[in-house]
């Protein structure tokens, strides 16, 4: 997940070094607000963005496998750290109805 190398703010998404697909999906109002409670999580269980994203992955009944793309040992670890992380069925819950493609 690359969302940690971001900054949401009024207008958008500050810190882009992606394509220009990658900043519209992030500049998308559902997607904002994904990655919005996400941090909020992350900063409330002291775990990174990453983390919390992967947990709620990897919990989902439909992924056998997150696919993950660490560039660097660093981000590789952060990664490996959303396995001892287990998200309650609330957290679960809301991060599947902000996630809804059916508003």
């Amino acid at each position: 997940m690359v969302a940690h190398k971001f900054v949401l703010d009024g207008d958008g998404v500050q810190g882009s070094s992606l394509s220009g697909r990658a900043t519209c999906y992030l500049n998308d109002q559902r997607a904002r607000r994904v990655l919005s409670k996400v941090a909020e999580m992350a900063k409330g269980r002291d775990a990174s963005i990453s983390q919390i994203a992967l947990a709620w992955l990897s919990a989902q009944p439909s992924i056998t496998s997150p696919i993950i793309g660490p560039r660097t040992l660093e981000q590789l670890l952060d990664n490996l750290g959303s396995l001892s992380l287990q998200l309650s069925q609330e957290e679960m819950d809301t991060l599947d109805t902000i996630s809804s493609w059916q508003d």
